[in-house]
């Protein structure tokens, strides 16, 4: 999987609600090396996540830590699409190419489709918009609706 959370109470408890299948714009998947501030020009990155987690990595590092899913990544995380701009100025390329390369080492079903060029909001607008949801929509059939016996 790729959270360390277990089952909650509501109320299924024989359903399992680990996912099936994840697709991910621009994610942002390692907050422990954004919060740490390793990487140049994350600065309004590390602002946004700050106050989105009420602290910096050095007042929060458990919360920074659970909202990675980076870490931890294991053989049963579902399969995964990512897409994400080359260009983006919001969240790095890097993140995803960070999270693909953690889910190929672990033996998951994953792909990275870069938009050369493309900034942060690529996918809402053309000419990304209909080829993203072309991928989108080939992958999400394939993992529910193509599977062999």
């Amino acid at each position: 999987g790729v959270t360390d959370v277990p089952e909650g109470p509501g109320g299924h408890g024989g359903v399992s609600s680990r996912a099936n299948a994840v697709v991910a714009y621009n994610g942002i998947f390692d907050l422990v090396r954004v919060g740490k501030g390793s990487v140049p020009g994350e600065d309004h990155l590390r602002w946004v996540i700050a106050n989105f987690l009420g602290g910096t990595y050095a007042e929060l590092p458990g919360a920074y830590a659970a909202g990675s899913p980076v870490l931890y990544v294991d053989g049963l995380a579902a399969p995964t699409l990512l897409m994400h701009g080359t260009a983006d100025e919001t969240v790095p390329f890097e993140q995803s190419e960070l999270f693909r390369d953690t889910l190929k080492e672990a033996g998951v079903e994953v792909e990275l489709i870069a938009y050369e060029g493309a900034g942060h909001s690529f996918g809402n607008r053309t000419p990304y918009y209909e080829p993203t949801l072309q991928k989108l929509q080939a992958f999400l059939t394939a993992q529910f609706f193509v599977r062999e016996p």
